[in-house]
């Protein structure tokens, strides 16, 4: 697999740039695409404009104002040098500024304690025995985050048995026949509504 793929791959996981089926979904919206506030903690990829993708870095402003041209997707960072905090460099997963490592000594943060030597930055979690905080207890390994699910049955809740992967949470619904009495599945949230 091309660095090109597995990056556009983790950009799809942390993102929320994963359709409901768990492939790259590059700004949909009205079909289930999550493009705004859903993704595994973050708030989309989006441009401060809302462009939901992007051929050019000149589409993009903002904190997010380099694209990723693999995925389409408007990103806070592209390379090291994008970083201009001290200490930080860009993942090149999840194209985002973090502290930087070359082993676990180096990540001093709390929420943060491991070093992912490849990517070279400090991440959450390698295993699920390092989440064990509040109802985040698995680990998506792909990012090195800890996340309430990775599958539907990391979801035990009666309520909420379903585990969309562009979240990561569980969720009431995937698709609209989850649904009771004719309500839909909103695809930003995966509650039931109307």
């Amino acid at each position: 697999m091309s660095r090109a793929r597995i990056a556009a791959f983790g950009v799809c996981l942390f993102v929320g740039a994963c359709g409901s089926d768990g492939h790259i979904d590059l700004g949909s919206t009205a079909s289930g695409g999550a493009t705004g506030s859903a993704g595994v903690g973050g708030t989309g990829a989006l441009g401060a404009a809302g462009a939901t993708t992007c051929g050019s870095s000149a589409q993009c402003i903002g904190e997010r104002a380099f694209c990723e041209l693999s995925s389409g997707r408007c990103v806070k960072c592209l390379i090291p040098g994008h970083c201009k905090e001290s200490g930080k460099t860009c993942d090149p997963v999840v194209f985002e500024c973090e502290d930087s490592c070359t082993q676990d000594g180096e990540c001093s943060s709390g929420s943060k304690p491991f070093c992912e030597p490849t990517r070279g930055v400090c991440i959450e979690c390698r295993q699920d025995a390092h989440c064990t905080s509040g109802d985040e207890n698995r680990c998506l390994t792909t990012v090195g985050k800890c996340v309430q699910c990775r599958g539907d049955t990391d979801c035990s809740n009666a309520e909420k048995p379903f585990c969309p992967l562009s979240r990561n949470e569980c969720s009431e619904c995937l698709v609209d026949g989850h649904c009771p009495g004719g309500q839909k599945c909103d695809p930003t949230d995966y509650q039931c509504r109307g």
